[in-house]
């Protein structure tokens, strides 16, 4: 039996992108009403499909049933997005991630630097955002590839531009097409110290 030779310059690429998390990639998110779901889920199927081509580490968070109001069986992944063998689960028990020890360890473990995409960004990503400031790691939001909820009284752009400013004190902010341009390079945004005022 041949084993596989993989190039040690990729090998260095691929060990210096950061984990790509994807947060709720549920189909009943697409039906209810989150700002921007379509947009978001077009970007993430291409930040995904070069994720697992270039072999950079992917995550998916999936919310306990305890915290969520929906329950587990109910949910069915978006097509393209059911974790491969190779991706890391977490399932934090309240809104961020960092509920999660797992996540926490593992954030470290991968230079205490990732990247969100995917839904709940009002929620699951603004907390987690939050507490990586706390945790001293550097975070990334990649914009056009998060959805959230429609405030009260608020429109879904509307909301989705305040997620966004709340998203850019305590992280890197960044489109998915900028994402990708840098990604597992030595020029990272994710790389730069972020001020929260």
């Amino acid at each position: 039996m041949m084993s596989a030779v993989i190039p040690f310059q990729r090998y260095q690429r691929r060990c210096q992108a950061p984990p790509l998390v994807f947060v709720e990639m549920y189909r009943e998110h697409l039906d209810g009403g989150a700002a921007g779901a379509a947009a978001a889920v077009a970007n993430c199927r291409f930040l995904i499909e070069r994720a697992r081509s270039e072999g950079w580490p992917v995550a998916f968070v999936t919310p306990d049933q305890r915290w969520h109001d929906r329950r587990r069986s109910d949910r069915h992944w978006i097509d393209g997005f059911r974790p491969q063998r190779s991706d890391m689960i977490f399932e934090p028990k309240a809104a961020s991630c960092y509920s999660s020890a797992e996540f926490a360890e593992t954030m470290d473990e991968f230079g205490m630097r990732f990247v969100l995409a995917g839904f709940l960004g009002e929620s699951v990503c603004l907390a987690t955002l939050i507490d990586a400031a706390a945790y001293g790691h550097r975070a990334g939001f990649i914009e056009d590839a998060t959805a959230c909820r429609p405030f009260a009284g608020q429109g879904a752009a509307e909301s989705h531009r305040a997620v966004v400013a709340t998203a850019n004190r305590y992280a890197a902010v960044v489109t998915a097409a900028r994402w990708l341009r840098i990604a597992g390079s030595q020029q990272s945004e994710l790389e730069l110290c972020h001020d929260i005022q």
